[in-house]
């Protein structure tokens, strides 16, 4: 396998093949002559081909040098490019941000969001990752994303080195159908019948529902049997409807129907059940303007 020769080596042969003078080359460069004249000697025997021959005061090229350049040139141009682009990203806000979210949460609130912030930024453009809180955090670690949104903040926030940034606070109630109390719970909403019952949830794991039972009971069953798991606040009210179970929804979505009494809420203890809604940005990762001026963004507009 062939060594990349020594960059600091590629940038001197840059300078001598344009400007035709190693006087010059080092002159633009801010080094000695000599200096330059040993690197393209270094250079010469790490790739094995003479890249020179003078002619009276002039540096010709050979054609290994002819190659040699056709290949350099344009990596350089391109890599002079990408650090204007970069810089330029520093004192604007443009570029392209990579964000996570639930799926009902960046479709719902998120998506429309966005497309407000890019009518202020319209060279901001964006990678959409709609996953679980659990799939956002580890995307997160391995810098495959800029910025996550997750339910249940406060939680998630402890799994790896982040700052969190609050968007929302959102009270959730834990309900099933009238049918499903009378039938199934038969009134009794203690610790040991509630964790017998069938759970509608947002993750197969029942996250959701053992977060609640944490809140309600300050403990959590052993096992929860979750008969449908989908993260889409319709589908979850459309099977609480149906008398599958269990399953928690935002406060202001049931109210009319915990009212009239086609919905029953589960509750023992006064305290309301919040679900903290927010940022997570990996720590030690300076963030680009545009990821900063969106967040401020959302922070305002998230409630809307």
């Amino acid at each position: 396998m062939l060594n990349i020769p020594d960059l600091n080596r590629i940038k001197v042969f840059h300078y001598v093949f344009h400007a035709g003078s190693i006087v010059e080359a080092a002159n633009m460069l801010h080094v000695t002559s000599s200096a330059v004249s040993q690197a393209i000697k270094n250079l010469e025997q790490e790739i094995g081909e003479l890249l020179f021959q003078r002619l009276r005061k002039t540096l010709v090229p050979t054609k290994a040098a002819e190659n040699l350049n056709q290949v350099v040139d344009p990596f350089l141009q391109q890599l002079k490019q990408v650090l204007k682009d970069l810089n330029q990203v520093k004192i604007e806000a443009m570029g392209r941000l990579r964000i996570g979210a639930p799926p009902m949460v960046g479709s719902k609130l998120l998506v429309p969001l966005l497309a407000k912030f890019k009518e202020t930024y319209p060279a901001v453009s964006f990678d959409l990752m709609l996953a679980t809180p659990p799939v956002q955090v580890e995307l997160l670690a391995k810098n495959q994303l800029d910025f996550a949104i997750v339910d249940n903040v406060d939680v998630f926030s402890k799994m790896i080195p982040v700052k969190v940034t609050k968007l929302m606070s959102e009270l959730q109630l834990m309900v099933c159908s009238s049918k499903y109390y009378k039938q199934k719970l038969q009134g009794d909403i203690s610790f040991s019948r509630i964790a017998r019952g069938e759970f509608i949830t947002y993750v197969k794991e029942a996250t959701d529902a053992k977060l609640w039972f944490k809140h309600q009971f300050a403990k959590v069953p052993d096992e929860l049997t979750s008969v449908l798991s989908v993260d889409n606040v319709d589908a979850v009210l459309s099977a609480i409807r149906g008398h599958f179970g269990l399953g928690l929804l935002p406060k202001h979505l049931v109210e009319a129907e915990v009212k009239s009494g086609a919905l029953i809420p589960i509750k023992s203890t006064k305290r309301d059940y919040v679900n903290e809604i927010g940022v997570l940005q990996l720590l030690g990762r300076k963030p680009a303007l545009v990821e900063t001026r969106c967040i401020e963004f959302l922070t305002k507009n998230f409630n809307v």
